[in-house]
């Protein structure tokens, strides 16, 4: 209003001082939407480039080969999807693993590898792997240097905008670009809805 009067020589009304006021907070809420969101997504690229120098141990046909390569997460790009989950033997032993048992053909006919991460030392044996069973899991994925995976899960937890505890049992999950498509703490992640939606078959299963 004062730009305009100084101007033109022309008095604003009540009318254009409102519609200029509201004109300004208009601009600066839509402003700080655009810099919300490109905060938001540096963030997550941030944490996608972190979680590339995480290590595993890949599995294999037993019937084929004993040695199991290693890789960084990076270096499985276009090649596997991730879905990681870090908790203590109480809170993956149980419904987590039970329903990773359940589905673990479809996990490997989707190209997914699966990563636990215990917080308490324990191991699959634990949390009810059973040799006889699924003596070729070829979904599942040991974790190397096991302190950086929960270190990483330790950031990505006071990142949150709700600050869950680090004993909460939290996971995330990549896909072949190795961008996160879903992540989550306090509760298993919802592997159903994940198979369904964003980690789709690759492979066709055999009739047996």
């Amino acid at each position: 209003p004062l730009w305009c009067e100084s101007v033109t020589g022309d008095v604003a009304t009540p009318t254009q001082i409102i519609a200029a006021c509201a004109s300004g907070v208009g601009c600066a809420a839509g402003f700080w939407r655009e810099r919300t969101r490109r905060d938001l997504q540096l963030k997550r690229i941030e944490k996608e480039l972190n979680a590339e120098s995480l290590t595993v141990r890949i599995p294999v046909n037993a019937a084929i080969s004993t040695a199991r390569p290693t890789a960084r997460l990076k270096d499985l790009k276009s090649k596997r999807r991730i879905v990681a989950i870090r908790g203590s033997k109480e809170q993956l032993s149980g419904q987590v693993w039970n329903l990773l048992s359940m589905l673990r053909r479809r996990l490997a006919q989707s190209q997914t590898l699966v990563v636990i991460v215990p917080t308490d030392a324990s191991e699959k044996e634990d949390w009810g792997w059973d040799a006889n069973q699924m003596s070729n899991s070829l979904w599942l994925a040991d974790p190397l240097d096991v302190d950086m995976w929960i270190e990483y899960f330790d950031e990505l937890l006071d990142s949150s905008d709700d600050k869950k505890s680090s004993d909460e049992l939290c996971w995330f999950a990549l896909n072949f670009k190795g961008r996160s498509i879903a992540s989550g703490a306090g509760e298993p992640p919802k592997l159903l809805e994940l198979l369904g939606q964003q980690l789709q078959p690759m492979d066709l299963l055999d009739e047996t």
